[in-house]
C-alpha cells in the first residue's frame, strides 16, 4: 500500500483530535507513555509519512514534548517498541550514523531521548565504508551514557560517547531501513517546526 493510499484511510480528523487532547492534557509533561497508550507507533506503521506529519504538527502546534521521534525511528528499523534509537551527535564526523569502526573497537558518540531502558540501535559505519545497524543491551552501553544538560529536561536526554568491542553482530536491519528511518525522522522535524509556526 503506498503511502497516498494510506493517507486516504487514514481518518485524519479522528487522529487529529486525539492527538491535540493527548497534547492538552499532558501540558508541560513528556507525552511519551499517552502516545503509546494511543497507540502512536502503529498509526505510523499504517499511515506512514502522512501519520507522522499529523502526529508532530499536532505535537509542534502544542508545543509540547515526547520521544515520539525514537518511535518513529524503532518502527522504521523493525526495532521492539523499548529500544531506543542512537542519534548521531556529530553527522559531520560520522557521516550521519553515531558509530564507526576502527580497529577492534567500535567508537560511538550520540544521544537517545530519555534514559536506555532495554537496547540500544543504531548505525554503524564498518570496515567495508558501508551502513549496518547493531544493537546493544542497554547494560552494555551504561558505562558510556550520561546526560544532557542545557536542553529540555522533561526528555532527559542521554549522550553516549565512547568505544566498545566491533564484534557486536548486525541487528537485522539493513542500511536502507536506516535511510528510511532517518528519512521519516525529517519529516517529523520538519512537521513539527511548520506546528510550531503555526502557533
Amino acid at each position: 500500500m503506498s503511502s497516498d493510499q494510506c493517507a486516504d484511510e487514514l481518518d485524519v480528523d479522528l487522529a487529529r483530535s486525539s492527538l491535540e487532547k493527548i497534547f492538552a492534557a499532558t501540558g508541560a509533561c513528556d507525552a511519551s507513555d499517552e502516545l503509546e497508550r494511543f497507540g502512536l507507533t502503529e498509526l505510523i506503521e499504517f499511515g506512514g509519512p502522512a501519520a507522522v506529519r499529523l502526529a508532530f504538527h499536532a505535537q509542534g502546534r502544542a508545543g509540547a514534548t515526547s520521544r515520539a521521534l525514537n518511535q518513529v525511528m524503532s518502527s522504521a528499523l523493525g526495532a521492539p517498541i523499548a529500544a531506543s534509537v542512537l542519534l548521531p551527535m556529530s553527522p559531520a564526523s560520522w557521516d550521519g550514523v553515531a558509530g564507526h569502526d576502527v580497529g577492534e573497537r567500535t567508537h560511538l558518540d550520540g544521544i537517545v531521548l530519555g534514559r536506555p531502558t532495554e537496547s540500544v540501535v543504531l548505525a554503524v559505519r564498518d570496515y567495508t565504508d558501508g551502513v549496518v545497524v547493531r544493537q546493544y543491551r542497554a547494560a552494555e552501553i551504561s558505562c558510556l551514557a550520561s546526560p544532557v544538560s542545557g536542553l529540555d529536561q522533561r526528555l532527559a536526554i542521554t549522550r553516549i560517547r565512547g568505544s566498545l568491542s566491533a564484534k557486536q553482530p548486525g541487528f537485522g536491519a539493513s542500511a536502507a531501513d536506516w535511510d528510511q528511518a532517518t528519512r521519516l525522522a525529517r519529516i517529523a522535524l520538519a512537521a513539527e517546526l511548520t506546528g510550531c509556526a503555526a502557533t
